[in-house]
């Protein structure tokens, strides 16, 4: 059993991955279909669909799926598993990105007794929603909202569980300056890495300093006593910890080139592993964006042997963009995390880190080199405005606006500057966080990363994002 999971788990990696780029073809169909229907059980993967029929608005019976419609229409489609099905993922892809609200509802009555299930806004190329267990004959598809004419053309249904689901990384960065004795701890047991980000910063020959939130220098004690407060709240929990040590004020690029240099690169790394010992830590985070010529790819990969040789039982791990990179072979075997930033990429609606950006950008990860267990899937704790101006938000600012669905928010505020600002806002919600862990954990990534922890609710708020991920995990697994 063990082995035939191993390997629908290989082959869900690399059909999943696929979803988003339906829509580049010209029927905009995924091929997960054709992934499972060799599968001789139904909860390792075969589509609950692929026997299904599916009845119109006006009553019409169809063999295949299809939603389309206007903008000003509100449309469904009615699936007919054929009998009571457990299940607990639903996949949708659409050609185009018109749609923007659309929601699942289900029944053992073909006319009658719907339940609401699930809301979600954008399709675009594909979207996985997680609907935790259920069991239910008939599913109603709905569009309820959308920017033109729509055509939503692929449904599927799998009931997917895991026997990894609960080890699947949760990466959270932690801003150093926010760290304080009373600071919030709750989510501890839903996080197993934190990585402090920020006042320890270096400078362009890459010596290490200690700054205030004044911006004044200070001593060692100044960081280390924040560190003491992480180590102290973690107790006897297995949580990895992890520095991050900020690059240089200025002209940023050029001050990394120099603190990368064949003439700099060796203090460099005897500063981060001094740092890394002395302080305790388990690991090294470098959030380097970005390199943007060949000069600097090949100093940073030359840097990233050199550490990985001074420091070969520590965590490297890196925040990354997921496009351009120049990594060399041998260096990217020696990455032990790839922080992949799946967030501040507007769509065509101006919403940030939609589920379609995140397997787009998993996709080119791979397609990059990275093995599936080397990436954490990074998700935003944070908002953006539909405007896309230089704003972000806090998920917990807006709790008075939040419920587990909705990810745009109408919310009046001020400005890092102090203007007004009415634009909505864009966040993840709690159902948008459970669909991308739940892919995360079908997808046999490593983990799952969070920029940034101090965003949340309290953990005991049934709309606590970490409580999302905790509880996806649980959900998704087989044991």
């Amino acid at each position: 059993m063990k082995k035939l999971q191993k390997i629908l788990s290989i082959v869900l990696v690399a059909i999943l991955v696929c979803l988003t780029f339906c829509s580049c073809s010209n029927t905009g169909k995924s091929i997960m279909t054709a992934t499972y229907s060799d599968s001789a059980n139904a909860s390792d993967g075969l589509n609950l669909a692929s026997s299904a029929t599916y009845i119109t608005q006006d009553g019409k019976t169809k063999k295949s799926f299809s939603l389309k419609g206007k903008a000003e229409e509100n449309k469904y489609v009615t699936v007919d598993f054929g009998d009571s099905v457990d299940f607990n993922t639903v996949i949708l892809g659409e050609s185009g990105k018109k749609v923007t609200l659309f929601e699942i509802y289900g029944s053992n009555e073909h006319d009658a007794n719907y339940q609401f299930l699930y809301q979600s806004d954008c399709i675009e190329g594909g979207h996985t929603c997680f609907l935790g267990d259920v069991k239910y004959r008939y599913l109603r598809i709905f569009v309820n909202q959308a920017s033109g004419k729509f055509n939503v053309n692929n449904f599927e249904a799998y009931y997917l569980k895991s026997e990894n689901a609960n080890d699947l990384r949760v990466n959270a960065y932690l801003v150093a300056e926010d760290i304080t004795e009373d600071y919030d701890f709750s989510c501890l047991d839903a996080i197993t890495d934190i990585i402090i980000f920020g006042t320890a910063k270096f400078d362009e020959k890459g010596n290490i300093k200690i700054y205030d939130r004044d911006s004044n220098e200070v001593d060692l004690h100044y960081y280390s006593d924040k560190v003491n407060i992480v180590k102290k709240a973690i107790g006897d929990r297995d949580i990895n910890l992890i520095c991050d040590i900020a690059m240089p004020y200025g002209e940023e690029n050029a001050y990394i080139i120099s603190m990368m240099n064949d003439e700099n690169v060796d203090n460099l790394v005897a500063n981060i592993v001094s740092f890394v010992n002395e302080l305790g830590f388990d690991g090294y985070d470098m959030d380097y964006e970005f390199p943007n010529s060949k000069l600097e790819w090949r100093q940073f990969n030359n840097f990233l042997r050199k550490l990985d040789k001074a420091m070969p039982d520590k965590i490297i791990s890196l925040a990354i963009a997921p496009w351009d990179l120049q990594f060399d072979d041998d260096v990217i075997k020696i990455i032990d995390r790839a922080e992949v930033m799946l967030y501040d990429m507007f769509t065509a609606h101006n919403y940030h880190s939609i589920f379609s950006t995140t397997v787009n950008g998993i996709d080119k990860a791979l397609k990059g080199g990275f093995d599936a267990k080397q990436i954490d899937l990074g998700v935003p704790f944070f908002s953006r405005p539909t405007n896309r101006h230089a704003y972000w938000g806090s998920y917990a600012q807006f709790e008075d606006s939040l419920d587990r669905y909705t990810n745009l928010v109408y919310y009046n505020d001020f400005d890092h500057d102090g203007n007004p600002m009415t634009a909505p806002q864009y966040i993840n919600s709690v159902q948008m966080i459970a669909d991308k862990t739940a892919f995360a954990i079908d997808a046999g990534l490593g983990g799952i990363m969070i920029w940034h922890m101090n965003c949340d609710l309290p953990y005991d708020n049934e709309l606590s994002l970490f409580r999302a991920i905790k509880d996806t995990k649980t959900d998704k697994s087989a044991m």
